[in-house]
């Protein structure tokens, strides 16, 4: 389901996504290193548990910042509050975050 709302990320969002995004590019890049070194594969595994953590946390602060946003379009062009909050956990529950 793609729902464009033309909803942009601000200066502060932006930053926080970006910053979360470049500390996973950092984990992933240490953990090729691991690799190229021949680090121990249970540290390796480690290292991934943590990176797709990271992940998924990224994920979830940007799914929450589009609900936000949607929720409020919604509300504002006279969609009842219920409403929009039921599509809004719809959306959420068919995310594989």
């Amino acid at each position: 389901m793609k729902i464009d709302l033309g909803m942009e990320l601000g200066k502060e969002e932006k930053t926080k996504i970006m910053n979360r995004l470049k500390r996973i590019e950092g984990q992933a890049k240490g953990i090729q290193r691991m690799l190229e070194e021949g680090q121990d594969c249970q540290q390796v595994i480690i290292q991934l548990k943590a990176l797709r953590s990271a992940v998924q946390n990224a994920s979830q602060a940007l799914m929450a910042f589009y609900l936000e946003c949607y929720v409020d379009e919604q509300v504002k062009n006279g969609v009842p509050a219920k409403k929009a909050l039921e599509k809004a956990m719809e959306m959420l529950a068919n995310q594989a975050l």
